[in-house]
């Protein structure tokens, strides 16, 4: 057997208080970890949210360029009707003018006839 060892009292109360300060130090190390995972999981979800952000405004960026194409086209087309409107107006006058002249020259052709 072992032979027994005797230590004094002031040396087991000096180690007591290692002890104590050995627990202490494992407590914050651990709430330190705790708090450095939580962080880190805090700092990988920004950077997620980052690139989601991201893609949606390229995808916003890239909607609102065939907006301005669709709305440049659509102003295109709605000038091409005015000028259409505009030459079918005309026209239209043309041959109201034309009909007008044919009209008026076969009654004063048939005046004419009559004298």
């Amino acid at each position: 057997m072992d032979n027994p060892l005797i230590v004094e009292a002031k040396e087991v109360l000096r180690l007591q208080k290692y002890r104590r300060i050995w627990g202490v130090g494992w407590v914050l190390a651990t709430i330190a970890l705790v708090v450095t995972g939580v962080q880190t999981a805090r700092l990988m979800e920004h950077r997620r949210q980052e690139e989601k952000l991201e893609i949606l405004l390229a995808h916003v960026e890239r909607v609102q360029a065939e907006q301005k194409e669709v709305t440049s086209s659509y102003t295109k087309a709605w000038e091409n009707q005015q000028q259409t409107a505009d030459l079918l107006i005309t026209w239209g006058t043309y041959v109201k003018e034309r009909t007008e002249m044919a009209t008026n020259n076969l009654v004063r052709g048939s005046v004419a006839l009559k004298r």
